[in-house]
């Protein structure tokens, strides 16, 4: 429901009452307008309005204290620029105003200001305008009831619909994730917005997006990148509202950062080897031509094709080379140490060259 402003139509006296014949006056005016436009509805503000809108618009508009609330919202231009075209700026405060607890005006503006509040909340989420928001939620809020709810539900939906993409990205490929995909949904930016709604009524869905956030956070921790996964961790416990989803947040936190701890402690990379083209050439060379020398010594007791091995970590692929390098006739069933795989790199970067 769109607010028009009668004051369009009608000039404010100095005495700040118009009287019933200039209201009847303009109404006259506004409906041979539209006769003049073949019946078709006019555009105000961008807004088209029917007869039927006008009609009612100014019916409404002769009881005193309709007229009296509109007078209220046109001595306020902040508010006023809001009802009429869902603009807020940052630090714009309505006037203060009584009114603005008063139980019958709230439910006369609350259909109207919950429209404006919806289509500028929406745009503020989506956009990341945060000072925006916050500012919205730091101006008295008028609207309750049904009104209200229909804001909210129009917030959820754009929530639910970042659940969805984030649903989607987690459960696809990981070559085909960028976080380019998510970013904007993962934006600190946005976990302090939702933080600053009312927690009695977004908990579920708060609690719902921090832990599809979870969820995607350990798979890219596990297989793209343990900082960035981390991180979101770290993102999704600020934005849980219940103290149940914080606390499965913290454990999955605290299992994150002994993994990396251990990591660190052991100076040891498992992704260390990919990372570069020309060592992935030299070990596939290497395992080549071990595997046909073992093939040309053993050709009267093994089977005409090799088994493949399938290397999944650097450790493993370390402790081929090294065996490689060495010209072992077989792997020793003991793990490399960390000095041994650190020097079987050393010594497969010295070969390469």
């Amino acid at each position: 429901m769109h607010y028009l402003s009668p004051f369009h139509f009608i000039e404010l006296p100095g005495s700040g009452q118009p009287d019933k014949k200039a209201i009847l006056l303009a109404r006259k005016k506004m409906l041979a307008e539209l006769e003049l436009n073949d019946g078709h509805g006019i555009v105000i503000n961008g807004k088209e309005v029917s007869k039927n809108d006008i009609i009612r618009f100014f019916d409404e508009l002769q009881q005193s204290a309709d007229l009296s609330y509109h007078i209220a919202v046109y001595e306020d231009k902040v508010l006023l620029k809001l009802l009429e075209y869902n603009i807020l700026e940052n630090k714009e405060w309505f006037v203060p105003n009584p009114l603005y607890t008063d139980a019958l005006f709230i439910e006369w503006i609350g259909p109207y200001y919950a429209t404006s509040f919806a289509a500028f909340a929406g745009e503020c989420y989506q956009q990341l305008m945060d000072k925006e928001w916050m500012t919205l939620l730091g101006n008295p809020v008028l609207m309750n009831g049904y009104a209200m709810e229909t804001a909210w539900t129009s917030l959820e939906k754009l929530i639910r619909l970042d659940i969805n993409r984030l649903n989607l990205a987690e459960s696809g490929r990981v070559a085909e994730f960028t976080k380019a995909t998510v970013k904007g949904i993962l934006d600190f930016r946005r976990v302090e917005m939702l933080v600053l709604l009312p927690v009695n009524r977004f908990e579920q869905v708060r609690d719902e997006l921090a832990f599809t956030i979870m969820k995607l956070s350990i798979k890219m921790f596990n297989h793209v990148d343990r900082k960035w996964g981390l991180k979101q961790v770290e993102q999704a416990h600020a934005l849980a509202a219940s103290e149940r989803m914080k606390d499965v947040l913290d454990d999955k936190r605290v299992e994150m950062e002994t993994i990396v701890s251990n990591m660190r402690r052991s100076g040891w990379k498992p992704n260390f080897i990919w990372k570069s083209p020309r060592l992935i050439i030299i070990v596939l060379i290497l395992l080549g031509r071990a595997v046909t020398c073992n093939m040309g010594s053993n050709s009267s007791n093994s089977p005409r094709y090799a088994p493949v091995t399938f290397i999944d970590s650097g450790r493993q692929a370390a402790q081929l080379l090294a065996d490689s390098l060495s010209k072992k006739p077989e792997t020793s069933s003991t793990p490399l140490s960390d000095s041994d795989t650190k020097e079987a790199l050393r010594r497969l970067i010295n070969h390469g060259h």
